[in-house]
């Protein structure tokens, strides 16, 4: 019975770390892409006319 309960213990500890595992590669996956984003709306506001900047900050472009 102990080995069960021992086999179940450790299941469940690599279970969570896995877990903790995917939950630090989404926190650094998404700080990127956030990165890339700012790099991104830095150039699209450099290479666009100044009068549409008001079009883009109600971000009704959002999906660009």
């Amino acid at each position: 019975m102990d080995d069960s309960l021992n086999i179940i213990d450790n299941m469940l500890e690599t279970m969570e770390k896995y877990g903790q595992t995917l939950e630090d590669m989404i926190d650094e996956r998404s700080a990127a892409l956030l990165k890339e984003k700012e790099k991104t709306d830095k150039l699209l506001y450099s290479l666009m006319p100044k009068y549409l900047f008001p079009v883009f900050e109600l971000e009704i472009f959002d999906f660009l």
